[in-house]
């Protein structure tokens, strides 16, 4: 870093990033501050963020320095920089489309900030934007000395490759919307034992991924390769398969093929080595195969670093259209291997990229030592329905022995508990002495007895605390009605509904804590993704809208921006209420940043509504004319008053989230689904209850924006998806 003795080791080096960043960084004296920010958000679910900062670097062991653009996470508390056995930040090889659409969403122009590659082509310090990928399995072992694979910034290696280059247009972006395009080293990939071939662009569409441990296809065609395995097992919480080493042989081949070219990968070469399962604790006794499903509904497959070191890859952006090469290498399977040259041991430097030029091309050679990780997903869906129209639900299956289901189970985000009603222990429960006491904002309260037992909610079987309300002798939950709660809330608010009744902080965990802890998945983060279809009783079809463990970025169509999550409320009884409050400021009624109280913001999935504090409802509400409250809890209006109704623009942490006038109105559809009279016209924002803490952002309001309830990191993200409103 610039002249200073500041190095960081251990880059993750990624074709699906296109940010260059380092974690935690220390700025030099000669590090200048740009305007820019960035927010980048990774298929792990983990983060970064910071500011764009200018500065000399230098490639280790190359002699080159250049001036360029990188992200920095600067961290007050920890001023002392980079550690060795860390994972100091990335390096993003994506093309230069995906920086600008990053980039961009932090106040950059097109181009303005640039990719290493961009950088180093435009300073002319290589030929060519061509990155030449030549890992080999070796580089995967996480072993000094191992490292022969080659990374060549500029050109291709042809020393390491046996065949010609296969090469191949890279295709448009995954997606493209208003503030975003997700443009990655997508091509055209056919399996024709699987059924994926090239007329179907969906089917078909695939990218390059070294920051990737895994290969995934989707869904679909997984499962046509998984079935044809003897004994195979999808373990919990990996959500890998494990394959008896007795079937080994079972395994399909994965017969790539790209313009015609096969690229074959047989089955016996799609397992972790036993290296690998012996260093990360996995069980020794099975295989496990790194190929994996696509976690839906993303529409993609994915090519990642195990794969990747049996073939040669060349992404090049030089060409216009750019387009990516394929070749085999002695490494790719069916080829008669050539007998090992002698090779000396490779003297292993601080910085993970030791470099040397390439006399013949003025190409920069750069030798990589991988040290990768599991870039497992690590969440999971839970199935959703809806409900008298009103909000989100699943149903809960308990119990071992004679296992019931309860239907109607409102997700709530609201509250922390879960509990069923009527409750009929089943011999696999275990009761406890502590009583579960929760009132809600309606007025309604619950009283049960907590228990656990074995759960099942979909896909998804874990043990489980959870409130059980005795109902009359024989009682068995009624199809037709609510059966309960499950509270995505805070751990703060499972722990106050049981305090009274004997209960310890964290002796009964949350859902998504308990999903956590049960290892089903890695981080307790709930993305609710949800549309206006989750709310319509007539289109029972799931629609993957509550995703716990990560975030589901298809649904994406900008970066999340963060807030943290605000401190307890203090009720009335003087007790502290953990919800999920975000400091929501919307500037055209008044509600602004200095008005600490007043912008206090819960996210609550089980309101139907979205409650705004007097007098600022008042100010909203004003220009309205005929607008009434009914029966129905909606207000209505004449349908000329439409055009009167002002816009809610609302802001986090400074970005600004459009609800015009016109989005705060039920359509005829949605209005129908309530049972109310379509000759009015409806809205879902109300005066707030006495009886609620601040202000709420009901479940009509989230089916336009993708929200994030981190609470690993105590935040609140907000985001906009398909449906926010422009």
């Amino acid at each position: 870093m610039s002249d200073s003795a500041l190095s960081y080791s251990n880059l993750f080096v990624d074709t699906g990033s296109a940010v260059t960043f380092f974690n935690p960084y220390v700025p030099t004296p000669t590090a200048v501050k740009t305007p820019v920010v960035f927010n980048e958000t990774f298929g792990s679910g983990e983060t970064a963020s910071g500011n764009v900062f200018r500065d000399t670097i230098s490639l280790g062991g190359t002699g080159i320095k250049l001036k360029m653009d990188f992200g920095g996470v600067t961290y007050p508390s920890n001023p002392y920089g980079p550690g060795p056995e860390s994972t100091n930040g990335y390096v993003g090889f994506a093309p230069q489309e995906l920086a600008d659409a990053v980039f961009g969403s932090g106040g950059a122009k097109p181009g303005e900030v640039k990719t290493l590659m961009t950088q180093l082509t435009a300073d002319k310090l290589i030929d060519a934007n061509i990155i030449g990928l030549g890992f080999v399995p070796a580089d995967l072992q996480g072993l000094d000395g191992l490292n022969k694979g080659a990374l060549t910034l500029g050109g291709i290696d042809k020393s390491v490759l046996k065949s010609e280059m296969t090469w191949t247009s890279r295709l448009p972006p995954i997606f493209t919307a208003v503030g975003f395009s997700a443009q990655y080293w997508s091509f055209a990939m056919e399996i024709p034992s699987l059924g994926i071939y090239k007329k179907d662009a969906t089917a078909s569409y695939s990218f390059i991924d070294t920051g990737a441990t895994i290969t995934l296809l989707q869904p679909k065609y997984f499962k046509r390769w998984f079935s044809k395995i003897e004994g195979a097992t999808l373990s919990p919480a990996e959500q890998l398969v494990k394959v008896p080493r007795s079937s080994i042989h079972t395994i399909p081949d994965l017969d790539i093929v790209i313009e015609g070219v096969p690229f074959t990968i047989p089955g016996k070469y799609l397992l972790f080595p036993d290296s690998y399962l012996r260093r990360y604790g996995y069980d020794m006794s099975t295989a496990w195969s790194y190929v994996a499903a696509t976690p839906q509904p993303a529409q993609f497959n994915v090519l990642g670093a195990y794969s990747l070191a049996r073939l040669y890859v060349a992404l090049d952006a030089q060409t216009s259209p750019p387009r990516i090469g394929f070749g085999k290498t002695t490494h790719t399977p069916h080829l008669t291997r050539l007998r090992r040259k002698d090779s000396k041991m490779l003297i292993a430097l601080q910085i993970i990229i030791a470099a040397a030029y390439v006399a013949d091309a003025s190409v920069l050679k750069l030798r990589v030592h991988h040290r990768h990780r599991l870039q497992s997903h690590g969440g999971a869906f839970v199935p959703t329905k809806s409900f008298m129209a009103s909000s989100f639900y699943t149903n809960l299956t308990i119990g071992t022995t004679h296992p019931v289901t309860y239907e109607n189970v409102m997700l709530d985000s609201g509250s922390g508990p879960i509990y069923v009603n009527p409750y009929t222990p089943d011999r696999s429960a275990v009761a406890s002495k502590v009583v579960l006491a929760e009132a809600f904002s309606d007025g309604t309260a619950v009283e049960a007895i907590m228990y656990r037992d074995q759960v099942a909610v979909g896909d998804l079987a874990f043990n489980l605390g959870f409130g059980g309300i005795k109902g009359s002798k024989n009682a068995k939950p009624d199809p037709t009605s609510q059966g309960g709660i499950i509270g995505l809330g805070p751990q703060g608010l499972v722990d106050d509904a049981l305090l009274d009744g004997g209960g310890k902080p964290g002796q009964f965990l949350g859902f998504a804590a308990q999903l956590k802890a049960s290892g089903i998945v890695k981080r307790n983060i709930i993305g609710l993704g949800f549309t206006v279809d989750d709310l319509n009783d007539a289109l029972p079809a799931d629609r993957h809208g509550l995703y716990i463990g990560g975030i589901d970025h298809s649904k994406l169509r900008s970066d999340i921006v963060y807030s943290p999550r605000l401190p307890a409320y203090i009720n009335i009884h003087g007790r502290p209420r953990e919800f999920w409050a975000v400091a929501m400021t919307i500037p055209s009624i008044g509600l602004t940043a200095d008005k600490k109280a007043d912008v206090y913001t819960i996210i609550d999935t089980g309101s139907t509504l979205t409650y705004l504090k007097d007098p600022y409802f008042s100010k909203w509400a004003e220009p309205i004319k005929g607008l009434a409250q009914t029966d129905y809890g909606f207000l209505s209006m004449p349908k000329s008053s439409v055009p009167l109704i002002p816009d809610l623009d609302f802001f986090i942490s400074g970005r600004k989230f459009s609800m015009p006038g016109s989005s705060l109105v039920l359509s005829d559809e949605v209005a129908k689904t309530q049972g109310l009279d379509t000759k009015l016209a409806w809205t879902n924002i109300q005066p707030s209850l006495a009886t609620q803490a601040g202000n709420v952002f009901g479940a009509l309001s989230l089916t336009s924006f993708y929200v994030v309830l981190d609470a690993d990191a105590k935040r609140i993200g907000f985001a906009r998806t398909a449906a926010s409103p422009l």
